[in-house]
């Protein structure tokens, strides 16, 4: 059970960042496309830390 709520976060938590991504247009100011990179990037990461401890704690 914890296994599959940790899964959903890490979902959840990819899909902010999808949403992040494609808020990023031509039209926005530069400054304000790359906070939404920043912001999909620090998501990612996130995501990428919380599965490695998972992988990690079933070794």
């Amino acid at each position: 059970m914890a296994t599959e709520g940790m899964f959903e976060t890490t979902r959840i938590t990819i899909d902010r960042a999808i949403k992040l991504l494609s808020a990023i247009h031509p039209a926005n100011k530069i400054k304000d496309n790359l906070d939404y990179l920043f912001a999909a990037q620090n998501l990612i990461t996130c995501a990428i830390k919380k599965l490695r401890a998972y992988e990690k704690e079933r070794r």
